[in-house]
């Protein structure tokens, strides 16, 4: 395993005007990790392109153990990490404040695409912006995010999804917090689960987000999802939608999951259903 000393015990500011730090395939023999003693900041990337931050390409093992991603910014996809087919396992880290500054871009902290996975322990994923959606994580078709004992707050979207967007993607948390996600003028400040999309949760919290529509959760048609343990609250939408709003031929189900607090302006405090 490659240990890039270069990089230990120091902060690593990127400064590039093209693509963050590579880490593919090819680079480090294809399996890397980053921390555990090096207490290492990736921070201050700027890119014309995709990823401020670190890239993480197909075929790519990477480890961010206690690593904090902070500040970049891609004017493409991907603030601060971008993963690209890659089997990431993040762990005691903290990703915060990327930004994706395109029209219509995604993924302010970070994208996980190409049946990428991730696996984050102990984390919090904070801020993230993006002038299009998933103003924090953006998980794409194939690929799949796996969070325990995780934090994901403060995102906010151009369009809708400001922590979270599953757009086909496969996203499970457990034991962890989704909050105060922001979509202004589109849906759900916390999350976005559509095109097929798989969202399970277990013993989560899902509260105070703000949108448009649908604060908390939007639900498109032929999502799955599964909910246990899990609660919903004070969800803020300018129209329709506190809470949740469940899409038509959602399959949902829920087991001890109270909803409360939601306010909407029009219609559907806490929950709107299409399925009737």
């Amino acid at each position: 395993i490659a240990r890039v000393p270069a990089l230990r015990d120091r902060e690593y500011g990127l400064n590039n005007t093209n693509e963050g730090l590579p880490v593919s395939g090819g680079t480090f023999d294809g399996e890397v990790k980053l921390g555990s003693d090096a207490n290492l900041t990736v921070s201050g990337g700027v890119s014309k392109t995709n990823v401020g931050g670190i890239f993480a390409g197909s075929k790519t093992k990477l480890t961010l153990d206690h690593v904090t991603l902070s500040g970049n910014t891609a004017a493409g996809n991907g603030g601060n990490l971008y993963n690209e087919g890659a089997t990431v396992t993040i762990t005691g880290s903290t990703i915060e404040n990327g930004k994706a500054t395109g029209s219509g871009k995604y993924g302010g902290n970070i994208v996980i695409g190409g049946k990428g996975t991730i696996t984050m322990t102990d984390t919090v994923v904070r801020g993230g912006t993006t002038a299009g959606a998933a103003g924090s994580i953006y998980v794409g078709n194939g690929s799949t995010l796996n969070a325990t004992k995780t934090t994901l707050t403060g995102g906010t979207a151009g369009t809708s999804g400001g922590n979270l967007y599953l757009e086909g993607g496969i996203a499970t948390f457990t034991d962890s917090t989704i909050e105060n996600g922001k979509a202004p003028s589109g849906q759900a400040g916390n999350i976005v689960a559509t095109s097929t999309a798989k969202l399970t949760l277990n013993n989560t919290k899902v509260k105070n987000g703000t949108s448009n529509a649908s604060a908390n959760l939007y639900v498109g048609a032929n999502t799955v999802l599964n909910f246990t343990d899990t609660e919903f609250s004070g969800g803020v939408a300018k129209t329709y939608a506190g809470n949740i709003y469940l899409g038509s031929k959602s399959n949902t189900t829920m087991n001890r999951v109270p909803i409360s607090g939601g306010t909407a302006g029009t219609h559907g405090g806490n929950l709107y259903s299409e399925n009737g």
